[in-house]
């Protein structure tokens, strides 16, 4: 198995980094438009963000799950802290995103 702790910027602040679902579980990074700034995905399910146990113990270690529709637009966030579930939705008209709800 693979080092999977994500590695530091020049600021020490750790990169998010993606872990391969096979035996060998190679840690690899994750792919960024370089205009946008936004992750690129190729998916039509779900996708899981899980952030690495913090090395500060005050700091809560949370999750993201991003819900995709068929066009491949993320449609709702649902993000866990502890035994908390917070969820944003994302509204769509086209390929343009018209509003991004607050968490409920």
């Amino acid at each position: 198995m693979a080092d999977t702790s994500a590695k530091r910027d020049p600021n020490w602040q750790p990169v998010a980094q993606g872990v391969t679902d096979d035996a060998n579980v190679d840690t690899r990074n994750l792919l960024v438009d370089p205009v946008t700034g936004r992750l690129k995905v190729n998916t039509t399910g779900t996708v899981t963000v899980t952030e690495t146990a913090p090395t500060d113990a005050t700091k809560v270690n949370d999750s993201i799950a991003i819900t995709y529709n068929a066009s491949n637009q993320p449609i709702t966030l649902v993000e866990t802290i502890g035994a908390n579930t917070y969820t944003k939705t994302l509204t769509w008209v086209g390929s343009v995103c018209t509003n991004i709800g607050v968490w409920v």
